[in-house]
């Protein structure tokens, strides 16, 4: 049965403490705009455990875990950091990931290894 249709946000930011979003604010403007979901994006191993812990707090707020290509090259221990957040109920894909040839803020090596490491966590 489908009841009155809503949008997601698939792609939203609100978690990093960069911004200087008021919370409330930006959750009620969602709900007055249809959106009765949003998707925290992590872009490196920390960003991930804010968005996840930020999802944590709210009802329809959700969190991705993953290695930004310009992230890449942070460390292997950020491989580690993913693999314990992955699993957690508020995870509901893995990325923001891919490839950045065009900044290269990351060797392609790194960029690689990351992308290859998300997708086996992906599939797993």
């Amino acid at each position: 049965m489908i009841t009155q249709p809503y949008m997601i946000d698939s792609h939203c930011h609100i978690h990093d403490p960069e911004h200087a979003f008021e919370v409330a604010e930006v959750l009620t403007g969602a709900v007055a705009a249809g959106v009765r979901q949003l998707i925290c994006i992590g872009t490196s191993a920390e960003d991930s455990r804010l968005a996840v812990d930020f999802a944590k707090q709210y009802e329809g707020i959700w969190a991705t875990v993953g290695l930004h290509p310009h992230d890449a090259a942070l460390g292997e221990d950020d491989f580690e950091v993913l693999a314990r957040l992955v699993g957690d109920e508020k995870v509901v894909a893995i990325g923001e990931c891919g490839l950045d040839y065009h900044y290269e803020n990351s060797p392609r090596d790194a960029q690689l290894r990351a992308l290859e490491y998300q997708l086996q966590l992906a599939v797993s």
